[in-house]
């Protein structure tokens, strides 16, 4: 008795493991034709199978086979046709068993033209569709609905000429990283730095395609930041030159702190700005700031960093500040020489400010 019931059970998650993983990869309501595609890793008899465009209902093995076979093994493309599919408004389901309100039935479903119909509450209760969601588009006459294996959502489908019995190939996605140039058209702007005044730059891109970031790279391309946002403050930055370039990207970016602007990329697409914005940064006068270079060690540093503090500004404030111009960490310099533990700080580029009454003194540091 248990041998058997371990059998019977074995049967049933086989059966639901081995139905799970046939999918509509492709269909053309106006040749009533279907392929279906085999994504698991097991062989499926699908000749029980019902299509589904209520009110019409049809096994798999009642249609005609045009390509493949209805015993599918792994990665097997299948294409039936003879369903009559509406071609301006329907849906089409795919079960396992003529038990069409039964959401455990349901493998794969799609509606076109409008949402709503009859077995799309069957769908949405099976987690392979979502409430208001239809295919939005036509495809032309040499055209079908192709899905691009990546979703359930209608973003997930397109129209392409049909590749019946062999795999659906997906639109690649094209972006651009246009040209760039400040708010006011400027692709050269000079600032002051280190005058206490917020010297905030906005830029903009034109012609960019696709997710985008505004990226600041020194005079020899190498990565500074990546801006979270379209603007910058660069007074916090130091006396230099850096560029800003524009990156139009689909996928996650990978643009790190420290390599070059040209090994930049993305998951899918990756275009940089065909131009830059230069910014020359010049610090105010020694005369009106007292603007003197800080002493610092190691550079760059693992976690402690070593500032020797002029005698003459003893009891300042030692900032550190990162290329948006913000101050991250701070401290008193009552010693002539303090330490400062940059533990808590992602690597990266920053600026190390001591401010007191006899003036301003900078250094560049990197983690």
């Amino acid at each position: 008795m248990k041998t058997l019931l371990h059998i019977v059970l074995f049967t049933l998650f086989f059966g639901i493991q081995s139905q799970s993983q046939i999918i509509i990869n492709e269909f053309q309501p106006e040749t009533n034709t279907i392929e279906l595609k085999n994504i698991g890793n097991t062989t499926v008899d699908v000749s029980s199978y019902e299509a589904c465009s209520f009110p019409e209902y049809n096994a798999m093995d009642e249609l005609t086979l045009v390509s493949g076979t209805l015993l599918m093994a792994p990665g097997d493309i299948t294409v039936v046709q003879g369903h009559a599919m509406g071609v301006a408004d329907d849906e089409l389901g795919l079960y396992t068993m003529p038990s069409y309100t039964n959401p455990d039935a349901m493998l794969d479903y799609v509606e076109w033209g409008s949402s709503g119909h009859q077995r799309s509450t069957v769908a949405v209760a099976a987690g392979i569709w979502n409430t208001n969601d239809f295919l939005e588009f036509f495809p032309l006459a040499d055209e079908t609905y192709m899905w691009d294996g990546l979703g359930d959502a209608p973003s997930n489908w397109f129209a392409d000429p049909d590749t019946f019995g062999a795999e659906n190939e997906a639109p690649q996605e094209e972006c651009a990283g246009g040209t760039v140039s400040t708010a006011d058209g400027e692709t050269a702007v000079d600032v002051i730095v280190g005058d206490g005044t917020a010297d905030v730059i906005e830029f903009e891109a034109e012609g960019g395609v696709g997710s985008y970031s505004f990226v600041v790279t020194d005079n020899d391309g190498e990565i500074l930041a990546v801006l979270e946002g379209n603007s910058n403050d660069f007074e916090g930055a130091g006396e230099g030159v850096c560029r800003l370039y524009g990156a139009g990207y689909f996928g996650g970016l990978s643009a790190a702190v420290g390599t070059d602007i040209t090994a930049a990329t993305a998951d899918s697409c990756f275009s940089l700005s065909s131009n830059f914005v230069e910014i020359t940064r010049t610090p105010t006068s020694v005369e009106e700031n007292v603007l003197l270079s800080l002493n610092v060690w190691p550079n760059p540093a693992i976690d402690l960093v070593n500032v020797q503090v002029p005698s003459a500004m003893r009891g300042g404030v030692l900032n550190v500040i990162n290329l948006q111009g913000q101050i991250i960490l701070t401290q008193q310099a009552n010693k002539l020489l303090e330490q400062m533990n940059l533990e808590s700080l992602s690597s990266g580029h920053y600026i190390l400010e001591l401010i007191s009454s006899a003036g301003i003194a900078r250094s560049h540091i990197q983690k």
